[in-house]
């Protein structure tokens, strides 16, 4: 680790006692056969304590859902993904600011403040994942904040951007859920765990010596009693330190809905960006409208004077640029907002690594 280099174990059947204690939970990287048994204490313990339900709760699978492994792979299928990620990893080609790419021409059109949030909220605006599919090459998802969750509101990955390998940390919005104390989950909140796994693909990043691109849509944390008792305000704030503090390049997108301080903790950057219509802001309309005049309703008043709008937060210096959007908004033509987006991106990270 002290050298950079990569650490990566795979757990075959089975895979526990001192072995998955010491050097194997150490590891950068880690991937489980299909069906291994995995657990620190031996099956025969488990079950004397918990009964049959340890058979199933000692296997890979459920060490992947816990977030303790980053992928179940089939042994004949190893040595390709191993050389995936090693590729990944010990990259032999960088982008420089050699490669210049200008700026497209394209005019930001001005809108109203609450035409932005509803654009930025459009349940059809691209996301995280199409953005990774349609702007990113070979990625290579990881999985886990290892110690309970695999939340899936946060995507951690290694990929490529015009070649250069990089670390993607990004918000994925989902559809609205329930919640285990049978509430509903507002699309895109972030848990604890989603925190802790963002910021395992920063040190990931740092020790690899790879750029960091975030990318942002989330309304904001997972607020309740169960997130406060799992460590929410520790979970952010280690990730701002981490982001703040971290030794190589890192470059962030807002593509959607820019909140609170799940925001600003993936959007502490060396350079940030902002989709044309996605928004910025500290707190929601809606709360904001509830706080300051005690009615839902006036949340557009509040918008504006939140002063959320790409065009705002450039003008207060609080982003460095603004990435145009096709014509009607990234969700008339995904397509030509992934090229638009795929351009600003690797024009920046040039800058920054070359």
């Amino acid at each position: 680790r002290d050298k950079g280099q990569a650490f990566i174990v795979s757990l075959s059947n089975p895979s526990t006692g001192q072995v998955l204690g010491s050097f194997a939970s150490m590891a950068d990287i880690i991937f489980a056969e299909p069906g291994s048994h995995i657990g620190f204490a031996p099956l025969a313990d488990l079950r004397e304590i918990d009964g049959k339900r340890a058979d199933k709760e000692h296997k890979a699978e459920a060490y992947l859902e816990r977030g303790h492994v980053d992928a179940i792979i089939e042994r004949d299928h190893l040595k390709h993904e191993l050389a995936s990620v090693l590729d990944l990893i010990s990259p032999e080609f960088r982008l420089t600011s050699s490669r210049k790419i200008t700026p497209d021409s394209l005019s930001i059109r001005p809108r109203e403040a609450w035409e932005m949030v509803k654009l930025a909220r459009r349940p059809d605006r691209p996301r995280a994942r199409f953005y990774i599919d349609n702007v990113f090459a070979n990625f290579f998802e990881l999985h886990g904040d290892r110690v309970y969750t695999d939340d899936p509101s946060v995507i951690i990955g290694l990929a490529r951007l015009g070649g250069q390998s990089v670390m993607i940390v990004a918000q994925q919005k989902g559809a609205v859920s329930d919640s285990d104390d049978g509430g509903n989950i507002r699309n895109g909140e972030i848990t604890p765990g989603g925190f802790r796994k963002a910021r395992r693909g920063v040190i990931l990043a740092e020790t690899f010596k790879l750029p960091v691109v975030t990318i942002v849509d989330s309304p904001g944390p997972r607020l309740g009693i169960d997130m406060e008792q799992r460590g929410l305000a520790s979970a952010i704030a280690r990730m701002i330190d981490q982001m703040g503090r971290a030794k190589i390049p890192t470059l962030s997108i807002l593509i959607g809905e820019g909140g609170s301080e799940a925001a600003l903790a993936f959007g502490l950057a060396d350079r940030v960006l902002m989709l044309e219509n996605a928004i910025y802001t500290p707190i929601a309309p809606e709360r904001g409208a509830q706080s300051e005049m005690s009615d839902p309703g006036k949340a557009s008043d509040i918008a504006r004077a939140l002063k959320l709008t790409s065009i705002d937060c450039v003008d207060m210096e609080i982003v460095d640029d603004i990435v145009p959007e096709p014509e009607m908004g990234a969700h008339s033509s995904p397509d030509e907002a992934a090229r638009l987006l795929k351009r600003a991106l690797m024009r920046e990270l040039s800058n920054l690594v070359g």
